[in-house]
């Protein structure tokens, strides 16, 4: 059974297929989310010990998600790794 639980957010699916088997190779839980909002509902539904967001996204983008999370008492103690291709 994977000891972390890794909230991975992008929306390149091609990405997100990329970086959840590689993680899952050190046996890792993945759960992919393809935005912001996704993510939140994903946030809720099992809380994660670690995300990886995407700064460049439609919509919110990754950096407005980060300030969100952290200004959130409920998920501000949520280490977050921000990712980027630029």
């Amino acid at each position: 059974m994977p000891s972390l639980r890794i909230l991975l957010v992008d929306d390149d699916s091609a990405l997100r297929t990329l970086l959840r088997t590689t993680f899952e190779v050190a046996d890792v839980d993945v759960v992919e989310a393809d935005g912001a909002e996704s993510a939140r509902r994903r946030i809720r539904a099992a809380r994660p010990d670690v995300i990886v967001l995407d700064v460049h996204m439609p919509g919110l983008t990754g950096l407005e998600l980060c300030e969100q999370l952290k200004a959130d008492e409920a998920t501000s103690d949520i280490p977050i790794i921000l990712l980027t291709g630029s």
